[in-house]
């Protein structure tokens, strides 16, 4: 007989509400991370073609100093649509902006659009991806929380050999062209992992937003007093359709779009798992060659595939395990490895 006395809800059933809206909340967060991660590997992973077709007619500071020139006006643009406020608010603010202007912007790109004059894409892709194997051991040194375990190490070195399966270089390229250029691209990686651990060290309190815009600001200064000091043919560029493109599609996609993207899985998820990202590099310009120009994806590229996805495997182990409780790739960041989870640690 139903008693109107008796309450609609027991504690049991309050208790098993809050715990699913809390699932429900992990699950919008864990989305949201993997989104960002798939869209800051397509931008990052398209930008070594769109850097290579133009670079060289286009001098190599220059262009990425247009770069940055182009993602902040187009951050500019966000924030005079969303009326909101990026004017940094504290000393970390400060130092996240430095780090992210000066190694991030300024540093890697500088390397990198100079060594991609001699190196092709897909072996700057490969070369570039050394930043995974760079952050763990900055991070080693500069973060108490940033520590992969004897299985994520060795994913990671399995990864990187997943890496050179896909893109399958010839072994003769191995050994010859450009050393200069490889060694450019390689000290790009290196700079650019440094970049990320310090940005996480500084932990802003402003948002990616801020930090991008302000970074990409104090970065295209930078490269175009490079470009200055290098005395690049800027006035004299010979533009044409191709290059105009490349040029557009790196500074709007890759740079306005992509960087506040990584700008906020560095602060979510970590520096080192941020950086798992560049594994993924080559196998974008493998499959947009293969929509987009009709090459064929060879077994040796689906092998390579699967050796990847063993390194990812291997990383996340202990999650996979249990060992670290309920925490996964992109499930949780590192802060809140430090503590016991809480009801606010689900939420991202």
């Amino acid at each position: 007989m139903f008693n109107p006395i008796r309450p609609l809800l027991t504690p049991d059933d309050s208790t098993l509400i809050t715990a699913t809206g809390q699932e429900q909340r992990r699950v919008t967060s864990t989305a949201k991370k993997l989104g960002a991660f798939v869209l800051t590997t397509l931008f990052f992973g398209t930008q070594f073609v769109g850097v290579r077709a133009a670079v060289g007619p286009v001098p190599p500071a220059f262009y990425a100093a247009l770069r940055f020139d182009i993602g902040a006006i187009l951050l500019l643009g966000v924030v005079a649509l969303s009326n909101d406020r990026v004017v940094p608010q504290s000393r970390n603010d400060l130092y996240g902006i430095g780090a992210f202007g000066l190694f991030i912007v300024a540093l890697e790109n500088l390397l990198l659009f100079s060594g991609q004059q001699t190196v092709s894409a897909g072996f700057a892709a490969i070369l570039f991806s050394f930043m995974a194997i760079f952050a763990p051991v900055y991070s080693y040194f500069l973060l108490a929380n940033e520590r992969l375990s004897p299985s994520g190490w060795l994913g990671v070195a399995v990864g990187l050999v997943g890496v050179v399966v896909v893109v399958d270089p010839n072994p003769s390229n191995l050994l010859g062209g450009d050393a200069t250029g490889q060694a450019l691209v390689l000290g790009a990686a290196a700079v650019t992992s440094l970049g990320s651990v310090l940005l996480k060290r500084a932990e802003p309190d402003s948002g990616s937003i801020t930090v991008a815009l302000w970074g990409m600001v104090l970065g295209a200064v930078l490269l175009h007093g490079a470009s200055l000091l290098l005395s690049e043919p800027a006035g004299s560029i010979a533009w044409t359709g191709s290059r105009l493109t490349a040029v557009l599609y790196v500074g709007i996609f890759s740079t306005g779009l992509g960087y506040p993207c990584y700008l906020w899985l560095i602060d979510t998820i970590g520096p080192v798992r941020t950086n798992l990202l560049t594994y993924l590099n080559p196998v974008v310009a493998a499959v947009v060659g293969w929509l987009l120009l009709n090459e064929q994806v060879t077994p040796t590229t689906l092998a390579g595939f699967v050796v990847i996805v063993l390194g990812f495997l291997l990383i996340e182990w202990r999650t996979l395990t249990g060992s670290l409780g309920p925490r996964t790739l992109l499930g949780r960041n590192s802060r809140e490895a430090t503590g016991p989870p809480s009801s606010e640690s689900q939420d991202d």
